[in-house]
């Protein structure tokens, strides 16, 4: 997993995104740590807070193809891709592909309490030529339960465009973690390119990042085990 140090790795529209997140830091093993280090704090075992991302597959299947930004808070995180794309040339010998990025999330999750998603957006952007189609999609659960969501987008060419799909999810459809375990976010995003239908043209797909957690409101969502629901 390959955390990202510095903003300037980042476009620039990721910047406004990924403004609150703490500069990295530590103990220099000498004493007190300079000036412009700053000391990580433990984490509050009573509290939710995101231990480790991880990710697999073909589209993420070494750490150089993925970074991952976790929030300050470690209640949020997002994955850059730096290998999720798919090109269509008309020297290929298959004009349909796929590839995917598996994405596990470990999660400390305090005594007592649930958690659950409260919001995912993934980003990216397409060139399709005419009767070109690509789709791009995302499933998301939690490790034992078969209940879970899934959101996509499907592009038609001709498209030359950036694309985006969210969901914040609604308290009615949220799904909890088991009570007081550690859980298991899972998130598998997968792209598809058929250019069956016009071989002879270039064609591309590329997903950018997904961004789990952030939201206006909340990110992630807790309630006591057997309690009243949390406030909306």
């Amino acid at each position: 997993m390959l955390i990202l140090d510095t903003l300037a790795k980042f476009p620039a529209y990721l910047v406004g995104l990924l403004g609150s997140l703490a500069p990295p830091g530590g103990p220099s093993g000498l004493g007190a740590p300079p000036a412009d280090e700053v000391v990580a704090a433990e984490p509050d075992p009573n509290t939710l807070y995101i231990e480790e991302v991880v990710a697999d597959g073909s589209g993420c299947d070494e750490e150089s193809k993925y970074s991952v930004v976790i929030d300050s808070d470690k209640n949020s995180f997002m994955i850059i891709y730096n290998d999720m794309k798919l090109t269509n040339l008309p020297t290929d010998a298959n004009h349909l592909k796929s590839k995917n990025c598996l994405v596990s999330v470990s999660l400390h999750i305090p005594g007592g309490f649930q958690v659950a998603m409260a919001s995912v957006v993934s980003r990216g952007s397409a060139t399709l030529a005419e009767k070109v189609t690509a789709r791009a999609t995302s499933r998301y659960w939690y490790a034992g339960d078969p209940v879970g969501g899934t959101d996509r987008v499907k592009l038609v060419g001709p498209y030359d465009d950036e694309f985006e799909y969210h969901r914040d999810v609604p308290f009615a459809s949220l799904v909890w973690s088991p009570c007081g375990e550690p859980g298991v976010f899972a998130l598998d995003n997968q792209l598809v390119l058929n250019a069956t239908k016009n071989p002879k043209e270039e064609s591309e797909i590329i997903l950018v990042d997904t961004d789990v957690g952030f939201s206006q409101l909340v990110r992630w969502k807790i309630q006591e085990c057997g309690g009243p629901p949390p406030p909306r």
